[in-house]
Formats: C-alpha cells, sequence, structure tokens
C-alpha cells in the first residue's frame, strides 16, 4: 500500500513538473512571437505624404513647409539636388509615433532616390532635428524604447544599429555585426569571429529584434550569408544594453 501511495505521489510530481515547463515554454514562446509581432507593427507603421498634400494630421506644402494638426515645424523640408541645389523632395515618409506620442522619424530622398535623408520630429514641440548620419539613409524601420528615451534605427548599408537620444537628437552606433574587428564597445564573453572565410557576410534579421522585459536591452539576429550561393551558414543573437551600447554576442 505504502509502495503504490509513493508511486502515486512520484508520478503526480513528474506530471506536475512536465506541465509547468510545458507552461513555462509555451509563455518564453509566446513573449517570443508576441515581440516578433511587436516589431514588425512597428517598423510597418509608416505614412506616405505627397508634395502638396495632406495625410491624417500632417500636411506638406509644395515650399517644404510641414504642418502638424494645422501648425508648422519649425523647419522646412528640402534636400540637396543637382549641382547640392536644396529642392523640396516629391514626397516623405513619416513613422508612426513613439509610445508618448510626441516623437516620430521623417525620411525622404533626392531625385534619383540615390541617397537617403533622415529627420527626428518633436510633434509637441514642432522642432525638426537633422538625424542623417548614413550615406544612402537608414531603413523605413524604427524601434521605441519602452521607456520613451530612445529610438533604434538601421543603416542598411554598414549593417549596424543606431541608437537616438530623443531629447537631444544624438545619434550613435550601435554594433551588432563586425566581431572579427576587435571592436572596443564589444564585450569579450562568449564572442568569436562570426564570419571565418571571404565568401561571407552579415546581415541584421530586423524581424527578430526584441526588447528585452524589464531593462533598456534587445536582442536580435544576426545572419551570416553566402556570396556566391543562396542560404545561411549560420545565426547567431546579439544582446545590446542602449544607454552604454556595450553588446554580446550570444551563441
Amino acid at each position: 500500500m505504502a509502495g503504490t501511495e509513493s508511486t502515486r505521489d512520484s508520478s503526480e510530481t513528474m506530471e506536475k513538473h512536465w506541465t509547468n515547463y510545458m507552461i513555462k515554454n509555451f509563455l518564453l514562446a509566446l513573449a517570443f512571437l508576441l515581440s516578433v509581432s511587436l516589431a514588425d507593427a512597428q517598423s510597418a507603421g509608416w505614412s506616405n505624404l505627397t508634395r502638396g498634400k495632406a495625410a491624417g494630421s500632417f500636411s506638406f506644402k509644395d515650399d517644404g513647409t510641414l504642418l502638424f494638426g494645422g501648425r508648422p515645424f519649425n523647419y522646412r523640408i528640402t534636400v540637396p539636388g543637382d549641382n547640392e541645389q536644396p529642392f523640396t523632395p516629391t514626397d516623405i515618409w513619416i513613422s508612426s509615433a513613439n509610445p508618448s506620442g510626441q516623437y516620430a522619424i521623417l525620411q525622404a530622398s533626392n531625385r534619383h532616390h540615390d541617397f537617403g535623408y533622415c529627420w527626428l520630429l518633436d510633434l509637441r514641440h514642432l522642432t525638426v532635428t537633422d538625424i542623417n548620419y548614413t550615406h544612402f539613409g537608414p531603413a523605413r524601420w524604427v524601434m521605441w524604447s519602452p521607456d520613451g528615451r530612445y529610438a533604434i534605427l538601421e543603416d542598411p548599408e554598414a549593417q549596424v544599429l543606431q541608437r537616438i537620444e530623443l531629447n537631444t537628437g544624438h545619434v550613435g552606433n550601435l554594433q551588432v555585426t563586425g566581431y572579427w574587428d576587435g571592436l572596443q564597445n564589444i564585450t569579450s564573453d562568449n564572442t568569436r569571429p562570426a564570419i571565418e572565410n571571404s565568401n561571407e557576410y552579415e546581415q541584421i534579421n530586423l524581424h527578430s529584434f526584441y526588447w528585452i522585459t524589464g531593462t533598456l536591452k534587445f536582442m536580435v539576429r544576426v545572419d551570416v550569408k553566402y556570396y556566391n550561393k543562396a542560404g545561411i551558414d549560420h545565426s547567431f543573437f546579439v544582446e545590446v544594453d542602449v544607454p552604454s551600447g556595450l553588446s554580446r554576442q550570444i551563441r
């Protein structure tokens, strides 16, 4: 009888542990999927605004004046054209606002669409700050930090992420690729060369981006691909602490 009770208790304990294990893994998977969905939703929320037209709360005048709620910003939107002469772009792109509703990102290109330009919009004070620190302009993608202090952009040409301090407009690079270069802002924890031959290159997987709950850190996946054939050789995650700029490779 005692043996039967002991067996039953052991079975119940094992079942309880298994149930807890399954619940934990389900919640982890759900959290990851939700974070990826949030990343997709935030990166997809861009509005196109044609010169001389209005869309939502914004209107874009022929002379480059941008208005929000009928009130003009303190800056005319122009880009360098032929012979570096400024002109008003044909259309612009504006991101969805950050969680507080105060900031948004504006992008435009020149006539030939071979250079991109980027500004930070303060929707409360109607100011425009130039944050264009890339040759071809950042990707049409933005992630806002949970505390409302930062925006994360991507420079697809250099394959780096950029940290924008919203209250100052200061721009800094967050290195998540190039681990073989011995860069100083990357910690040595679990780090080894990501690329081991000249036929490979790194590409940031923006869909994998997610914030680590309760922190100002995020995780993003980097895929190592081949130049001369399709497919991914291998991938790794990078954990980035946004305020300090430090990152570490997660294998």
